[in-house]
C-alpha cells in the first residue's frame, strides 16, 4: 500500500496544479510580432535548460526535460519544477524607439519514477526497466501587442490605426516514459487551451464629421495535443566500483542520442465578433454595427514538429552537444484567423560544465555552469520576410537541501535579437529563473508499521 506521505504529496501537487490552471500558467508576453498566428512561441524547455540549449538529449537522476518525454524514465527521485520570467524589450524601427518589460510564471511541472532506486538498494536487488511520469502545466504561445500607426490619405487625411491583443495558449498534459537499460521511449497527452482578443480601431481624424471603425474580436481556442521521444546512451566508459546504477557500474562517459516529435493535430475554435462604425462629432455618438458574430464555430490544425540532437557526457561533470528543431508551419491552418507562416527552424549548440559536484570546500565547485548559442527561423511573416531571430544563452544551476534531499535552483540569461531588415526589431534580455525539489520517499516501502 502507498504511505500516508505519499497520497499527502500527491494531492498536494493537484491542488498546486489546480491553483496554477487557474492562473493560466501564461507568460506574459510584449511583442507587436505576436498578433501573426498563434502569437509567440514558448520554449519547453525548463529555465536550467534554456542555458544550454541541449533538450533533444538531456536525461538527469533529478532534473526534468519537457522536451523529450523519453527522458522521465530516468529519474530517480520525485521532481518537483517551477518556473517563471522576466524580459526587457527594446523594439526598434527606422522612425522610434521604445522599451517594455513582461513575465509571469510560466510553468509548473512534477515527475516521479515508479521505481524507488533506495528499495532496490534495501533489498539489494535491480530492474533492468525502468518506468517514469509526469504531469505539467506550461504556455504553448503568448499574446501581447498595443501599437498605434499614423497614415495620410490624398482623400481622407490622417488615417490612425490603434492595434491591441492579449491572450495566449497553454498545454496541461501527462507524460510517460519507459527504459529498458540504455534505451528509452516516452509520450506525452495533452490538452491544449486559450483565447486570444484582439481589437483594432481606425480613426479618420480629419473629417467633418469624425468617424471611426472598430474591429473587435475574440477566439477560444482547443484541442487535444500528443507527442512522443526516443533516447539511446553509447556507453564509452563505466565504473565497476560504483554499483549504485547497476551491477555493470555508473556509465562515466556516454554519448546521448535524443528524437521527439508530434504529428499534425487538430483544434477547434469559438469565435466573437463585434465590428462597429462610430459617429464621433455628434453631441450623443451613434454607432452602427457592422458585424455581430456570436459563438462562431470552427476548426483548424497545429503542424508537425520534430527535434532532434546528441551531447558528450562526462557524468557529474561536463556536457556538450547541439540540438535541431523543425516546425513544418506551412501546413497551419486556422479558419478563425488566416495568417502566412513559413517552416521553422532552430539550430543551438551549448553546453554546462560542473568543477566538483562533491567539494565540501567551495560552494561555487558544485555548480553547474550552462552556456549556448542559438540561430531560429521563426515561423511568422512579416512585410513578406520571415522573421530571423538569435542569441546567447548562459546560466547556473545552484545547489542546496531540503530535507536531506538535493534540490537545485536555477538561473538562466539570454540576449539576443529578432526582427526583419526593413521593419520592427527587437533586442531582448531575459531573465529566467527556477527550482526543482526533489524528495526520495515516494513509492518506497515501509519496514514497520
Amino acid at each position: 500500500m502507498l504511505n500516508k506521505k505519499l497520497v499527502t504529496h500527491f494531492i498536494c501537487c493537484l491542488l498546486f496544479l489546480g491553483f496554477a490552471l487557474e492562473l493560466k500558467a501564461q507568460t506574459s508576453v510584449v511583442s507587436p510580432y505576436s498578433r501573426i498566428g498563434v502569437g509567440e512561441l514558448q520554449s519547453p524547455d525548463l529555465s536550467f535548460l534554456q542555458g544550454s540549449g541541449l533538450s533533444s538529449s538531456f536525461w538527469s537522476y533529478r532534473d526534468l526535460n519537457l522536451a523529450n518525454p523519453a527522458s522521465y524514465a530516468y529519474l530517480r527521485t520525485a521532481s518537483l519544477n517551477i518556473g517563471f520570467n522576466v524580459q526587457y524589450n527594446n523594439l526598434r524601427d527606422d522612425n522610434s524607439s521604445t522599451d517594455v518589460w513582461s513575465g509571469g510564471l510560466n510553468t509548473i511541472a512534477i515527475g516521479f519514477p515508479l521505481i524507488n532506486t533506495v528499495n532496490e538498494l534495501l533489498e539489494q536487488t535491480y530492474s533492468d526497466w525502468r518506468y517514469g511520469s509526469v504531469i505539467a502545466l506550461q504556455p504553448y504561445s503568448g499574446v501581447g501587442y498595443d501599437m498605434q500607426s499614423t497614415e495620410i490619405d490624398a482623400e481622407l487625411g490622417s488615417v490612425i490605426s490603434e492595434f491591441s491583443g492579449t491572450g495566449g495558449t497553454q498545454l496541461a498534459f501527462i507524460g510517460q516514459s519507459i527504459r529498458y537499460k540504455n534505451t528509452s521511449i516516452g509520450a506525452n497527452l495533452g490538452y491544449l487551451f486559450g483565447s486570444l482578443e484582439q481589437s483594432r480601431e481606425v480613426t479618420f481624424a480629419d473629417l467633418g464629421f469624425h468617424y471611426r471603425n472598430v474591429f473587435e474580436d475574440d477566439i477560444k481556442t482547443n484541442g487535444f495535443y500528443w507527442k512522443v521521444g526516443f533516447m539511446h546512451d553509447i556507453i564509452l566508459n563505466r565504473s565497476d566500483t560504483d554499483p549504485y546504477f547497476d551491477d555493470r557500474g555508473k556509465p562515466l562517459t556516454y554519448i546521448s542520442i535524443g528524437l521527439h516529435g508530434k504529428p499534425a493535430t487538430g483544434f477547434n475554435s469559438k469565435s466573437n465578433s463585434l465590428h462597429m462604425a462610430q459617429h464621433l462629432s455628434e453631441r450623443i455618438p451613434t454607432r452602427d454595427t457592422l458585424l455581430f458574430v456570436q459563438d462562431d464555430k470552427t476548426s483548424g490544425q497545429l503542424p508537425p514538429e520534430f527535434g532532434l540532437g546528441a551531447s558528450y557526457n562526462i557524468k557529474d561533470k561536463l556536457m556538450a552537444g547541439f540540438d535541431i528543431q523543425l516546425g513544418l508551419w506551412s501546413q497551419y491552418e486556422n479558419d478563425a484567423r488566416e495568417d502566412e507562416l513559413k517552416n521553422s527552424f532552430r539550430m543551438s549548440v551549448g553546453g554546462a560544465y560542473t568543477p566538483d559536484h562533491n567539494s565540501i570546500h567551495s560552494f561555487f565547485e558544485r555548480v553547474t555552469y550552462r552556456a549556448g548559442l542559438y540561430y531560429y527561423q521563426d515561423p511568422r511573416v512579416a512585410n513578406g520576410q520571415q522573421l530571423e531571430e538569435y542569441g546567447l544563452t548562459f546560466g547556473m544551476s545552484l545547489p542546496f537541501i531540503v530535507q536531506r534531499n538535493r534540490s537545485t535552483m536555477h538561473t538562466t540569461f539570454k540576449l539576443g535579437r529578432r526582427g526583419i531588415d526593413e521593419g520592427l526589431r527587437e533586442t531582448f534580455f531575459n531573465m529566467s529563473f527556477g527550482f526543482t525539489v526533489n524528495d526520495n520517499t515516494w513509492f518506497i516501502k515501509r519496514r514497520f508499521d
